[in-house]
C-alpha cells in the first residue's frame, strides 16, 4: 500500500503546481497573460540570440526586448544569451556555421538580408538559414547634429549645395541605409558618399565628430540619439514619436525606406523546432506589452509567421531587385 500512497501524493502535488511552472505546461497564454510553453526551451537548452549590431544600436534595442519580455512574463520559459553583433553579414555568417537543433537564433533585417544574398561574393549561404518570423518594421529617420543651422529639409539642402564633400553615415555596407542614400541623391539632386558603421550609436558619433553631415537611423526616441536632431522621416506617414517632424515626401523629396526586423534559425534545425520557434515569437510579438514597448522605441509591430514568410520574402526581394536594377551604382558589386 505504501508505494500506492506515494504515487497518489505525487499526482496530488503535481496538480497543485503553479500555472507558470514547468510541471504543467500548456503551450497557451493564460487569462493573466502568462506564457506557458509545452517545450520550456527550444532544443532543451539556452538560446543564444546573435545581434547584427552592437547592443547600443536602436535596432538591437528591439531584439533585446525579447529575452527581457520573456523573462518577465515567465521566468522558466526561456533563457537567452545575447551576443553583440559586428555587422549583419558577420552575424549571419556566424549563424550559418551553427549545425544545431535550434539553440542559436539570429536577428535579421530586411531588405539588408535580401541585398546580402545578391552579392557576387556571398558572405553566407542563404539556404543555410531559415527566417522564421518578422516582428516589426521601422521607418528610417534622417538625423543631423542638434547644433546644425538647418531649420528644415529645404534649408538643409540649400546649405549643402555649396559643399564639395558630403558624407552620409549609416549602418552596414550594402544595406537599406545605403539604398536610402542613393535614393536621396537622386531625389534631392545632391551627391552623398555613403559611410558604413556598425550601428546607430557609431554613425551618430561620426556626425557629431563632423565626419558626416547626417546619418540614417530608425526614427526612435530622441533620447537614444543624444546630441542629434531628427530632420525628416523616410516613410509614408509621420512618426508617432515625432509628430512635428515631416516626411521627406511631404517636402517633395520622394524617398521612402522602411526596414523589417525578424529572426532566423540555422536550416539544420528540425522542422518541429523551426515551427515551434515561429509560433512562440510571433505570438510573443502580438502581446500588448511587447507592442507598446516596441512602439516606445519607434517600431511598429507587424508580425509574419513561418507560413507567410515565403510570400513576404518574395515581395521584399522583388522591390529590392527592382531598386538595384534601376540605379546606376551597382550595390551588389
Amino acid at each position: 500500500m505504501r508505494p500506492l500512497c506515494l504515487l497518489f501524493l505525487a499526482l496530488f502535488l503535481t496538480a497543485l503546481a503553479p500555472a507558470g511552472s514547468l510541471a504543467a505546461p500548456s503551450g497557451d497564454f493564460s487569462s493573466e497573460g502568462e506564457l506557458r510553453l509545452a517545450r520550456p526551451r527550444l532544443g532543451g537548452q539556452t538560446i543564444a540570440l546573435i545581434l547584427p549590431e552592437p547592443k547600443t544600436s536602436l535596432s538591437s534595442a528591439l531584439f533585446l526586448l525579447i529575452p527581457d519580455f520573456l523573462t518577465r512574463i515567465s521566468p522558466d520559459a526561456m533563457r537567452t544569451e545575447p551576443i553583440p553583433g559586428r555587422g549583419g553579414g558577420a552575424a549571419w555568417h556566424r549563424l550559418q556555421s551553427r549545425l544545431d537543433n535550434g539553440s542559436y537564433i539570429g536577428a535579421i533585417n530586411l531588405p539588408d538580408f535580401t541585398l546580402q544574398t545578391m552579392l557576387t561574393e556571398k558572405r553566407f549561404r542563404p539556404d543555410a538559414l531559415t527566417p522564421f518570423a518578422i516582428l516589426a518594421r521601422a521607418p528610417l529617420g534622417l538625423w543631423i547634429s542638434a547644433t546644425h543651422k538647418a531649420r528644415n529639409i529645404p534649408d538643409f539642402f540649400d546649405i549643402l549645395r555649396d559643399s564639395r564633400a558630403l558624407f552620409m553615415a549609416g549602418t552596414g555596407s550594402i544595406t537599406a541605409h545605403h539604398m536610402a542614400t542613393l535614393m536621396l541623391n537622386r531625389a534631392a539632386g545632391v551627391t552623398f558618399e555613403y559611410l558604413p558603421y556598425l550601428g546607430s550609436k557609431e554613425s551618430s558619433a561620426a556626425v557629431l565628430a563632423n565626419q558626416a553631415v547626417a546619418c540614417w537611423a530608425p526614427a526612435g526616441p530622441a533620447a537614444a540619439m543624444p546630441g542629434m536632431r531628427l530632420l525628416a522621416v523616410a516613410s509614408a506617414q509621420r512618426s508617432p514619436l515625432h509628430p512635428e517632424v515631416p516626411t521627406l515626401s511631404e517636402v517633395g523629396v520622394l524617398v521612402e525606406m522602411e526596414q523589417y526586423f525578424g529572426l532566423a534559425i540555422p536550416a539544420s534545425a528540425t522542422k518541429e523546432v523551426i515551427s515551434t520557434a515561429s509560433e512562440l515569437y510571433t505570438r510573443l510579438a502580438q502581446t500588448p506589452e511587447f507592442v507598446s514597448s516596441a512602439a516606445a522605441l519607434g517600431f511598429v509591430v507587424e508580425t509574419v509567421d513561418l507560413a507567410g514568410m515565403g510570400k513576404f520574402e518574395e515581395a521584399v526581394a522583388k522591390k529590392t531587385t527592382s531598386f538595384v536594377e534601376n540605379y546606376p551604382i551597382n550595390m551588389t558589386r
